[in-house]
């Protein structure tokens, strides 16, 4: 097992992102300022395995937005999930 993988075995949770892509001004904003904090950016790479969903590309992501109860196109919005999928918060 690579080093890599041993790393992400240890890791139990999922950071979701769910973002428009392209996205508003409000969602760039958040990106820009929210989720590029240092100290945000540290805990996600050392406690979870983080997962961007596009919540504005159709159904190629539907399945995903319906178990999370996400409307297409919303704003911003993060999720925490087990390694089953189960939300967490």
């Amino acid at each position: 097992m690579t080093k890599h993988l041993r790393v992400l075995k240890k890791k139990s949770y999922r950071f979701m992102f769910f973002q428009e892509v392209p996205s508003r001004h409000t969602c760039s904003k958040f990106g820009n300022e929210i989720m590029s904090h240092s100290l945000l950016v540290e805990a996600m790479k050392t406690h979870f395995i983080p997962l961007m969903v596009y919540n504005n590309k159709g159904e190629s992501v539907g399945g995903v937005l319906n178990k999370y109860n996400e409307p297409p196109g919303n704003n911003t919005v993060i999720r925490i999930v087990n390694s089953k999928g189960k939300l967490r918060c």
